[in-house]
C-alpha cells in the first residue's frame, strides 16, 4: 500500500511536470507567431503529409510554417485556419515565416541605401555652393551615432529571439530616422542655396483662391493669448512625437508591421520636402506678407535671407533650423505619426486632437500658407499609395508557393 502511494505521488509530480513543460512550450511557439488547429482538421505523421502527433495542455497542436514540408524530415504543421483537402496551396509569406525580420531587415537596408545616395548626392556640391559643415559641432551626433550602432550590435544575437527581437528593431527604427534627420538637415541649406525662383506668390494666390488670408489668421491668433499658446506647444510637440511610434508599435504593442511602415513614410515624406525645398523654395508667409508670426522666427528668417543673399556660409549643428515650407513637414509629420496608431483606438483619439492642433498651428500661426497643408496632405496620402503598391507586398505581406514539397492537408 504504501509504495502503491508512492507511485501515484511520483507519477502526479510527473504529470505535472510534463503539463507545465507542454504548456511552456505552448507559450513559445504562440510568441513565435505559430497558430492552432485542431487535431482532427490534420492528418497524421507519415512522410508527405502534416503532422498531428505534438500536442500542447489545451488539445490542440501547432504549427511551425518557417520552411516548406519535407518527406525526409519531421514536418510542421499546418499554420491556421485550413480544410483538409490534399491539394498543393499557396500560403502567404507571413504564414510561411514565424519570424519576419528577414522582410524587415530588407526595408531597413533599402533605406538606408537611400540614405547613403542622399549623402553622395548632396556631399560634392555643399563648397560649390559656398556652404561647409561646422564638423566639431557634430561629435555629440557622432557619439549618439556610435552608441546607437553598439546596441544594434549587441542585440543582434537576438534577432530570432521570441520576445527580444523587437529591441532589435526598436534600435535599427531609431537609428535610421536619427541618421535621416542628419542628413536632410544640413542638405536643406544646400538646397536652399541654390536660388532657384521663390514660389511665394503662386501660394499667397492659392490661399486667395480658396479665400483664406494667412495674415489675417495670424493676427486673430495673436489676439487670443490662450489660443496662441496652445498651438505653439502643440506644434513644438512633434519633434517628441516622432518617438512615440518607435517606443509604443516597438516596445509596448510589438507591431513591426505598423513600425516599420512608420519609419518607411518617415524616409519618404522628409526626402520628398528636401526635394520640393531645392525646387520650389519659398520664404513663408510671415516674411511674404511682412507680419510676425505668432511663432519666434528669428532663427529662420536670419539663415534663410542670408542663404538667399550669399552672406549665410557655416552649418552648425547646435543651430539648425527647418526651413522646409511647402509641403509642411510639420503636417505630414503629425499624420504620419496618428496614421500608425489607426489601429490603437486608445492612442490614436489622443493623437487625433493633439494634431488636429498642430496642423491648424502651422497656417494659424503665420509659418505657414494653407496651400502648404493641402499640399502635405496629398503628399502623404502618395507614401501611403506607394507603400501599399510597391513596398508592403514585397517586404511584409508577399506570397509565396511552396513548389520543392507540398503541404498536403
Amino acid at each position: 500500500m504504501p509504495a502503491v502511494i508512492v507511485f501515484q505521488a511520483v507519477s502526479s509530480r510527473t504529470s505535472g511536470m510534463r503539463r507545465r513543460i507542454r504548456w511552456a512550450g505552448a507559450h513559445r511557439n504562440r510568441a513565435r507567431g505559430y497558430e492552432y488547429a485542431s487535431p482532427s482538421d490534420l492528418a497524421p505523421a507519415v512522410p508527405g503529409r502534416v503532422s498531428s502527433r505534438m500536442s500542447d495542455p489545451c488539445g490542440t497542436c501547432f504549427a511551425p510554417a518557417t520552411r516548406i514540408v519535407s518527406t525526409l524530415e519531421r514536418p510542421p504543421l499546418y499554420r491556421s485556419g485550413g480544410v483538409a483537402t490534399g491539394v498543393t496551396v499557396s500560403v502567404p509569406a507571413t504564414a510561411l515565416r514565424a519570424d519576419p525580420f528577414p522582410a524587415h531587415y530588407r526595408l531597413a537596408m533599402l533605406l538606408a541605401s537611400a540614405q547613403l545616395a542622399l549623402v553622395l548626392a548632396t556631399a560634392p556640391w555643399y563648397h560649390r555652393y559656398g556652404l561647409e559643415i561646422a564638423w566639431s559641432t557634430a561629435l555629440p551626433v557622432f557619439a549618439g551615432h556610435a552608441t546607437l550602432i553598439g546596441l544594434w550590435l549587441y542585440f543582434r544575437r537576438y534577432a530570432h529571439h521570441p520576445t527580444k527581437h523587437i529591441v532589435l528593431d526598436v534600435i535599427m527604427a531609431t537609428g535610421l530616422l536619427v541618421v535621416l534627420t542628419d542628413v536632410v538637415s544640413p542638405a536643406q541649406y544646400l538646397a536652399v542655396a541654390l536660388q532657384r525662383p521663390l514660389v511665394d506668390g503662386w501660394l499667397a494666390q492659392g490661399d486667395a483662391a480658396i479665400g483664406i488670408h494667412v495674415p489675417t489668421l495670424a493676427a486673430w491668433t495673436a489676439r487670443h493669448p490662450a489660443v496662441s499658446r496652445l498651438l505653439t506647444a502643440s506644434y513644438f510637440s512633434l519633434l517628441p512625437q516622432f518617438f512615440v511610434p518607435i517606443l509604443l508599435l516597438g516596445l509596448r504593442f510589438r507591431d513591426r508591421r505598423r513600425l516599420w511602415e512608420y519609419v518607411f513614410h518617415f524616409h519618404f515624406c522628409l526626402v520628398a520636402t528636401l526635394a520640393a525645398l531645392a525646387l520650389f523654395p519659398a520664404e513663408c508667409a510671415f516674411l511674404y506678407y511682412g507680419f510676425e508670426s505668432t511663432i519666434d522666427q528669428t532663427r529662420f528668417i536670419t539663415q534663410f535671407s542670408g542663404l538667399r543673399n550669399g552672406t549665410f556660409h557655416v552649418i552648425t549643428f547646435g543651430n539648425l533650423e527647418g526651413l522646409i515650407s511647402m509641403p509642411s513637414f510639420h503636417v505630414t509629420g503629425g499624420v504620419m505619426v496618428t496614421w500608425a496608431f489607426r489601429e490603437r483606438w486608445g492612442v490614436f483619439l489622443p493623437l487625433i486632437g493633439l494634431n488636429v492642433a498642430l496642423v491648424a498651428a502651422t497656417f494659424m500661426s503665420g509659418a505657414h500658407y494653407f496651400v502648404d497643408v493641402i499640399a502635405s496632405l496629398f503628399l502623404f496620402i502618395a507614401s501611403v499609395c506607394i507603400y501599399r503598391r510597391w513596398i508592403e507586398p514585397h517586404s511584409v505581406a508577399g506570397t509565396h508557393e511552396c513548389r520543392d514539397s507540398s503541404l498536403m492537408i
